[in-house]
């Protein structure tokens, strides 16, 4: 089995990640994960992460961010139609470029990360388990505003199954 056989290299670690389709047992939505690196330049960062709030506003998803040991990671937590999902991730390519292709998201830190909280919109619908990974996972204690917002948002009639996915990488 491809899990089992040993890395001749010490470079590649074992991550946990999240696929971006997701299913409700009768249709396919997709959800939007995007990964954005800091540059040396503060104001080219913070106009960066404007513009992905900007975009998922304009798009209506509901959405949390936060600090990487590079970056940062966009969650969207509302499911989107293919063509949205697409239109979304060409815009953010045009204005935002990134190698990252959107379709799996790591959810299992690197060594001495610390993943913190920088901004959450309950504003549209949610898949309430992918915000329940995040909430107790990364954000406990971080922000009682978060929580409050995240507690309205757990009933729900639709329950998306999500897809979770080993794989190596060098980062």
């Amino acid at each position: 089995m491809f899990w089992n056989r040993k890395k001749k290299t010490t470079n590649w670690k074992k991550r946990v990640g999240l696929r971006c389709e997701t299913t409700n047992g009768d249709t396919f939505k997709y959800i939007l994960f995007y990964d954005v690196d800091l540059t040396n330049d503060p104001k080219v960062n913070r106009i960066r992460a404007k513009h992905l709030v900007d975009t998922l506003e304009e798009f209506q998803t509901s959405y949390i961010m936060y600090s990487t040991l590079n970056g940062y990671h966009v969650v969207g937590l509302t499911p989107l139609d293919f063509e949205q999902w697409s239109a979304m991730l060409t815009i953010l390519k045009r204005e935002i470029p990134e190698y990252y292709s959107g379709i799996i998201i790591r959810v299992s830190r690197k060594l001495e990360e610390t993943q913190k909280l920088v901004s959450f919109s309950f504003d549209y619908p949610i898949i309430p388990n992918l915000i329940e990974i995040y909430a107790k996972r990364l954000f406990e204690g971080q922000s009682p505003l978060f929580y409050e917002s995240f507690q309205k948002q757990l009933i729900t009639n639709d329950q998306w199954k999500l897809v979770f996915e080993k794989y190596w990488s060098k980062k």
